[in-house]
Parts: structure tokens; sequence; C-alpha cells
């Protein structure tokens, strides 16, 4: 095998790592590629984590008849504050909603 072909195999076993580690344990990665004959490829990138918000959060929420039911299918949706009724309080978050059935 000729050093060029050598190189290049190197180059891409190590871009493969690269890209290995960066989607298992990265937000944040830099590398450096440096091939044959002097060219050299470099990059950076960032995949920062967006905050986790809560599924259905409720403060601040006054029911003078009712009660409350909070209701979360990981839709990761529904903030709800300083409610005050006379009824019930109710509040879901749900990514699929399901059709109802017909009557």
């Amino acid at each position: 095998m000729d050093p060029q072909t050598a190189a290049l195999i190197a180059v891409a076993i190590f871009a493969l790592v690269v890209i290995f580690i960066a989607v298992r344990f990265g937000d944040r990665i830099k590398a450096v590629f440096k091939g044959p004959q002097g060219t050299e490829l470099s990059v950076e990138a960032s995949n920062p984590q967006s905050p986790a918000s809560p599924g259905v959060k409720v403060e601040g929420a006054r029911s003078r008849a009712g009660g409350l039911v909070a209701t979360d299918h990981t839709g990761r949706g529904a903030d709800v504050r300083d409610v005050d009724t006379l009824q019930d309080i109710q509040v879901t978050s749900d990514p699929n909603p399901k059709a109802e059935p017909p009557t």
C-alpha cells in the first residue's frame, strides 16, 4: 500500500472516531484533520443542549369550587401561572393528541 492511501485511510478512521465521539458525548467539538500533501480541514461545532422545560408547570393556581387536574404525556408544553377560577382547572400537554372516537 502506498503512503498516500495509508494516510487517507488513517484520516478516514480518525474522522469516524471524531464523529462517534461528537454524537455520543459532545455538545461541543473541535477537530483538525491534516492530510497528505499539506491538506488540512478544521472543524469547530457546538450543539448546546436546551434547558428542559417542565411538561406541565402550574404556579399560583386557585380553584374555588373545583379541583386541579394536570396531565403530561411528555409533550413538554403547558405552563400556567396565577389562575383563579370558580370551577376545575385542567392542564394537559400531549405531543400526539388522539382524535376523539366517532359518536
